[in-house]
């Protein structure tokens, strides 16, 4: 079973809010095809997810980037050791082939990772986007 987004998670940004959202359902259809043994359906996720993930760390390297953020670098590597990470675990999946064991591995790490890493990286850059805005330096999402 999948861990849900929940609203605890919204860091204020509706575009990033969203994105997050998403990565949640296609983290849980992921773990739902990897139990029904759909290889086919598998590879699609994985490379819709992989495709996915990239473009939302964009959206938040360009949010970043935009609000002059102090974090940046720190934050990009986070999104870079994901995406290592992501793609040494597709390869394990691909190489072992769909099993419970290898889903339940791949979504604990997924969400686990991601639930961490918002509440703490994005929540800090939600705040700091909040402050420039409010202070007039940053125009609204």
């Amino acid at each position: 079973m999948a861990i849900p987004w929940t609203p605890a998670l919204a860091i204020g940004v509706p575009e990033i809010d969203h994105q997050h959202q998403e990565l949640f359902v296609r983290i849980e259809r992921l773990v739902q095809g990897i139990g029904k043994g759909n290889a086919p359906d598998i590879e699609h996720l994985l490379e819709f997810l992989s495709q996915y993930v990239e473009s939302h760390f964009g959206a938040e390297e360009r949010w970043m980037l935009r609000s002059a953020y102090p974090e940046y670098s720190r934050h990009k590597g986070e999104h870079e050791r994901f995406i290592r990470d992501y793609d040494q675990m597709t390869r394990e999946f691909q190489e072992k082939g769909p099993g419970v064991l290898s889903g339940i591995r791949m979504n604990n790490w997924m969400a686990t990772w991601l639930v961490q890493h918002i509440s703490r990286s994005d929540m800090e850059l939600g705040r700091f986007l909040a402050d420039k805005i409010a202070s007039g330096d940053l125009d609204g999402p």
